[in-house]
């Protein structure tokens, strides 16, 4: 007579163990593949305590948007979409990615995530801006509790026209800030003055030029532990490294400077008050 054995099916397994497995799923792909096989993964899939991450890229995937807002935690947007999609019922999200936004519907979309409480992360990319981003970063500044924000433009040339450094003005929360166009050393100095918790900074199309437009600013960066620049220029590198030096904090760990016409790079390290080249 063979021996009895235990049976296992894939019901047994816990909770536990399959939110890890949707982990490394998306949300449409968990829908996909577990709806409608049964009534047990239909209450998994539908339960509060199950955090999803979208990509919408689908009618399917707008569905589940609309349907499952108080579970997402992690969202991107890359095709055309409401500005109104984005609103107080998505509780737990914390990360939001936007890829397609016209410029002149940013403004008031930024100002709809206020009504977020857990938005940490922040990340926007643009084709084409036709607005002063210095009007984005006001925006930006009125969400307390993002801590990372990104903003790529790949058709920009303006610039920011902040006003001069006063402590009483709005203060932001950002603790990492990366900016992927091309901007000028002022206005940058004017930007990083308004966030004094600041601690990495990527500059990632950066043009410097005369030093003088930036003296009159204090030493803005006093908790910076990361900065990495690409200069757009080549003539006034080791100038605008003088001046960098004359702002930064001795917190400073990692200092990383590319000059993208002379294919220079340089990486730095402040450790009890000394760079070392």
């Amino acid at each position: 007579m063979k021996d009895n054995y235990n049976r296992s099916i894939i019901e047994d397994f816990s909770n536990e163990l399959f939110y890890e497995i949707f982990n490394y799923l998306d949300g449409y792909q968990i829908y996909h593949i577990f709806s409608n096989i049964n009534y047990c993964f239909e209450q998994l899939i539908n339960s509060s305590s199950l955090r999803l991450k979208m990509k919408s890229c689908s009618n399917i995937s707008n569905e589940i948007l609309r349907f499952n807002k108080e579970q997402i935690y992690s969202l991107s947007l890359n095709e055309s979409f409401s500005i109104n999609l984005i609103g107080s019922l998505f509780i737990y999200l914390k990360s939001l990615r936007i890829t397609s936004i016209n410029s002149n519907e940013l403004l008031l979309f930024i100002s709809n995530l206020q009504s977020l409480p857990c938005l940490k992360s922040l990340t926007i990319k643009l084709l084409h801006c036709n607005i002063d981003d210095s009007q984005i970063y006001y925006e930006i500044f009125s969400l307390k509790m993002l801590k990372y924000f990104k903003l790529s433009i790949d058709n920009y040339s303006g610039s920011v026209q902040f006003a001069s450094f006063n402590p009483n003005k709005q203060m932001s929360h950002l603790e990492y800030l990366i900016i992927d166009y091309q901007c000028l050393f002022p206005s940058i100095t004017n930007i990083l003055s308004y966030m004094p918790s600041i601690h990495y900074v990527s500059l990632m199309k950066l043009f410097y030029y005369d030093s003088s437009l930036e003296t009159n600013y204090p030493s803005i960066w006093p908790n910076l532990t990361h900065l990495s620049i690409c200069l757009t220029t080549w003539n006034t590198m080791f100038e605008c490294i003088e001046v960098l030096i004359s702002k930064i904090g001795s917190k400073l760990k990692v200092f990383f400077l590319l000059n993208l016409i002379m294919n220079v790079s340089s990486i730095s390290m402040l450790l009890d008050g000394k760079i070392l080249f």
